[in-house]
């Protein structure tokens, strides 16, 4: 007998119907263009709904753009919709695989809304295309296992313990984890806090997983070293006989409105709202990526003379990473203007108040979880796209620089929202 049962006071809501195809529904389509349709199942049978679909509001207008088309500011305006119920997939007899790739016993991928993301639908159908012999290309274990090869399939000794998965695509991506991987952690100690599921658990991550991820679900939700399961998702599959994950609350490209509760979950975790005042933390900030500029795909050409223009209004050039957790999330919490390129960094105003100001340096890789957190948070936005802007090589990379004129410009602007916001009660 299952150890998930829904609440006896919370009847099971029925699921409400999309008004127009999501990310998710479009990709299917194309998976079926594709020919690869017969590797995928749904996983709705599999959910226990604890939490009822919500409606998601769209961001406030933007405060100004600078080089954005129409159609740019009319995108940002219409993410807004609907989230399914939020709860728990129970599986049985199942498998784990590259990014926390559910597969049921006939090695078919596994999705729903808050199980799988679009994109990473196309990334998995990518790694089935691999592994077709024919295609003589590089091949992962994961995409071998689901064309029905023999490969390396982990056991690991439970101990009675039911295996609770955690894993995701970017184990290692501070985004992916305060937007995925510990929201949906807390989804899942929710659940516990209810009654609704009974230990023993042991939680199933990448070993890819830094320490400061680890160190995150220990201060977070009191998970020692000892509760996870790490697995080697490049070069084998979990099996296990019964599985939990937790819904996610981020159902690209929207955000769900309890993520708000995660984030007080968080305030209360730390202590933020009665940590004394702190005049080492600055209030306008720029968040650098100087350890990171010759990393990764993107390199930002004038980083330093856009820094020098930062400091030059007063908006202080900071490295985040250089802080401790706990001061990183004081400083966002009492944060009137964030600047800083689209990424991890800037996703850390998901711990900042409404009155906080975005100022956003867009490029063409970029994503609109700035514009739905920016929605959640109730948190104006402005976004600079670049003067120059290119691809480098064949591949993903890309290179970049804002007029510093540009730059000037909307310190100002932004500056100026932030006064407003903070003399509206």
């Amino acid at each position: 007998m299952s150890d998930i049962t829904p609440p006896a006071a919370a009847p099971r809501p029925a699921r409400a119907a999309r008004p127009k195809p999501g990310p998710l529904d479009k990709r299917l389509k194309q998976l079926t263009v594709e020919g690869l349709a017969h590797h995928y199942c749904s996983a709705a049978e599999f959910k226990t709904r604890l939490f009822p679909a919500q409606q998601v509001a769209p961001p406030r207008p933007l405060v100004k753009d600078y080089r954005c088309t129409p159609e740019f500011a009319h995108y940002h305006g219409r993410l807004k919709g609907e989230i399914a119920p939020g709860g728990l997939f129970e599986l049985h007899d199942c498998y784990v695989g590259k990014g926390g790739t559910v597969m049921d016993a006939q090695r078919r991928v596994l999705y729903d809304d808050d199980l799988t993301s679009a994109y990473w639908l196309l990334f998995v159908s990518k790694l089935i295309q691999k592994a077709d012999p024919q295609a003589g290309g590089k091949t992962t274990v994961t995409g071998r296992f689901l064309r029905g090869m023999d490969e390396p399939v982990l056991r690991p000794d439970l101990r009675g313990a039911t295996l609770v998965s955690l894993a995701k695509p970017g184990p290692n991506v501070y985004g992916h984890w305060i937007l995925d991987t510990l929201p949906m952690a807390w989804n899942f100690f929710e659940a516990v806090r209810l009654g609704i599921v009974r230990p023993p658990f042991r939680f199933l991550i990448s070993d890819r997983t830094p320490p400061w991820a680890r160190g995150f679900l220990q201060r977070l939700f009191n998970v020692p070293p000892e509760l996870l399961v790490s697995y080697d998702d490049n070069a084998t599959v979990v099996h296990a006989e019964r599985l939990i994950v937790p819904s996610l609350l981020r159902v690209s490209p929207l955000i769900s409105p309890r993520m708000n509760e995660f984030v007080e979950f968080v305030y209360d975790r730390f202590g933020l709202r009665w940590q004394p005042e702190r005049p080492d933390l600055p209030t306008e900030f720029f968040i650098s990526r100087e350890g990171y500029a010759d990393q990764g795909r993107r390199t930002l050409a004038n980083a330093l003379e856009i820094e020098a223009v930062m400091r030059d209004a007063g908006v202080v050039p900071i490295r985040p990473e250089t802080l401790s957790w706990p001061d990183q999330l004081l400083m966002f919490s009492r944060a009137r203007l964030v600047a800083g390129e689209f990424g991890s960094g800037t996703h850390n105003t998901l711990f900042s108040p409404a009155s906080t100001v975005n100022l956003t340096l867009f490029n063409m890789v970029s994503n609109w979880n700035q514009s739905s957190i920016a929605a959640l948070r109730d948190q104006d936005i402005v976004y600079l796209r670049p003067s120059v802007e290119a691809q480098v090589g064949t591949g993903t990379s890309i290179r970049y620089e804002y007029a510093l004129e540009d730059v000037r410009d909307a310190i100002e602007v932004a500056r100026r929202r932030a006064d407003e916001r903070a003399a509206t009660p």
